[in-house]
């Protein structure tokens, strides 16, 4: 596993931390803790902030989640903030404000939408009668409202105190303080090697007010995690503007999709999510293998000619079942453009082959290995279905194990970009090293982004990088469509996201621009524009 070595990574690993932490905060112990005696102040003030959500029939309030990353001599700060109403048993009504990342998540009671602003894309399903189920049911939704806030489970479960409390191992109380202009008796949660930090107010009402987190001794503890440089990573949420019971009207928890979002049954994934498989991009394997009728048919045939497609696959398998007829009839519409398509089966006889094909009336070529497990190795299945795709060139340009609603698309898309050549994307120039850079002053970064065709791309299909010094320390989603042979200019807005440098010197700087869909770049050369900063003392 490649490990972590940038800014971005660190703020990934953080938010994946803490959905973790919510949703099995013990996993890595051999039993999980003894329940935590709720005695004493600090106990008291857990009690009271349980009962408090408990009786909340409904709630409005706003959260302000903001993150510092620094990795040596660079600091990265981001700023995302909320608007929360929460009406019991099961509406809620989660919307971004300000910031990149930030998904959307609305319940009106019978559906529940899902967008995720770096794809561009939303679900819809039915909600369960109440939240709990929804987040027993779903861990995604715990997951997406976690890493949003750790107290989202909690707020919006029926049992918040032992929402609260799970994997918990100690509390303290701290001191009475100030927060936010309101009186508030500050506690620590102790899990593990992490102390949370809560504000909650006193007087009529028992809210939580903030919630402060320092993730550095986590992440230090990963055996994924590079430890031979410095790094801090913090955490707070502040939560403001607490309206009970929420102000209600027939749009609260209504949900219009952003312009261009695409609805999907499963979402997509980003290059940055995919596993990246060994041979992506490698020469892929040369075979010479018998179909069913007993022809020879070798890989060198294809070279120069073909798009090949290999789904190796078995007929005990139930994915593979479902797969096998999707993808061909993907494959199908290619024909034309010179596609095949081979069902590579593993260790089968060609009878059982014979009688499957028959009964689910498949026409399909079949490649035979028999006991031979040599492809499968070369090929490193080591789960199936795995389709593969294999360009005119011979190397591999995609890889698919298993196989999701979506897969077909995912697979159509990438045929029309090697056929197509795809998106031509190119960075043109950025503002990065205009005007003066100075030490600690927050470096603004604007990069214009072209088009030259031939297709239009939309928003959400790709990503802005940019990297100083080897430090990738910026990641944002595209936000915008861009039409063929038109350009756009993509800023990160100060007011939500700031990078820093903290000693003068010379800094190399590289911002790329990524296509989302695999292999439809078709001149990645011109998406990537390098540069210098030259830091100075501050004035």
């Amino acid at each position: 596993m490649t490990t972590p070595r940038n800014l971005t990574n660190l703020m990934w690993a953080a938010m994946l931390a803490l959905a973790s932490l919510t949703i099995c905060p013990v996993a890595a112990q051999q039993a999980p803790p003894k329940p935590v005696a709720l005695e004493g102040p600090a106990g008291d003030a857990i009690k009271a902030l349980c009962s408090e959500i408990s009786d909340l029939a409904s709630f409005e309030m706003e959260l302000t989640f903001a993150g510092v990353n620094r990795q040596d001599q660079i600091r990265q700060s981001f700023l995302e903030t909320y608007r929360i109403v929460v009406a019991k048993p099961n509406r809620l009504a989660l919307i971004p404000t300000k910031g990149f990342f930030g998904p959307t998540v609305v319940s009106d009671g019978q559906f529940l939408w899902i967008y995720l602003p770096t794809l561009h894309e939303y679900t819809k399903e039915p909600v369960p009668a109440d939240f709990d189920t929804l987040l027993n049911k779903d861990p995604r939704v715990t997951q997406i409202v976690a890493s949003i806030t750790p107290l989202g489970p909690t707020l919006l479960s029926a049992e918040p105190c032992k929402s609260l409390m799970d994997g918990v191992e100690g509390i303290d109380y701290l001191e009475q303080a100030d927060s936010n202009n309101t009186l508030a008796e500050k506690i620590a949660l102790r899990q593990g090697p992490l102390t949370w930090q809560l504000s909650i107010s006193q007087g009529d009402q028992r809210l939580p007010l903030l919630m402060s987190l320092d993730l550095t001794e986590l992440l230090k503890q990963r055996e994924d995690f590079a430890k031979d440089f410095p790094f801090e990573v913090s955490r707070t949420w502040q939560m403001s503007t607490w309206r009970t019971p929420a102000p209600l009207n027939d749009d609260t928890f209504s949900f219009t999709p952003p312009a261009g979002a695409r609805e999907v049954k499963q979402f997509s994934q980003t290059p940055e999510s995919q596993p990246h498989h060994p041979l992506l991009d490698q020469d892929a394997p040369a075979f010479t293998l018998k179909t069913l009728d007993g022809k020879a048919i070798s890989l060198a045939d294809h070279h120069h000619k073909n798009i090949v497609i290999l789904d190796f696959w078995a007929t005990w398998c139930k994915p593979c079942r479902d797969a096998l007829p999707a993808m061909s009839s993907v494959a199908r519409q290619f024909k034309k453009h010179g596609v095949v398509f081979y069902a590579v089966n593993l260790g089968q006889s060609a009878a059982d082959v014979r009688s499957f094909l028959d009964g689910n009336q498949l026409d399909v070529t079949v490649l035979l290995t028999g006991t031979d497990r040599k492809l499968s190795q070369d090929y490193g299945v080591k789960g199936i279905p795995q389709t593969v795709v294999i360009g005119k060139d011979g190397k591999v340009r995609q890889v698919h194990v298993g196989f999701t609603p979506e897969t077909p698309a995912q697979l159509q898309a990438e045929l029309n970009a090697l056929i197509n050549g795809g998106f031509d994307l190119t960075c043109k120039e950025t503002s990065l090293a205009g005007g003066s850079v100075t030490v600690d002053k927050p470096l603004p970064f604007t990069c214009v982004i072209a088009n030259k065709g031939p297709h239009p791309v939309r928003a959400g299909q790709y990503s802005v990088v940019l990297s100083v010094d080897d430090q990738e320390v910026f990641a944002g989603p595209g936000h915008a469509d861009i039409p063929v042979d038109e350009q756009i200019s993509y800023s990160a807005n100060p007011d939500v996201w700031q990078l820093s440098i903290l000693k003068p010197g010379t800094y190399n700087y590289v911002i790329e621009i990524v296509p989302h869909t695999p292999c439809a770049e078709s001149n990645p050369q011109d998406n990537v524009l390098t540069g210098q900063l030259e830091v100075g003392e501050s004035k």
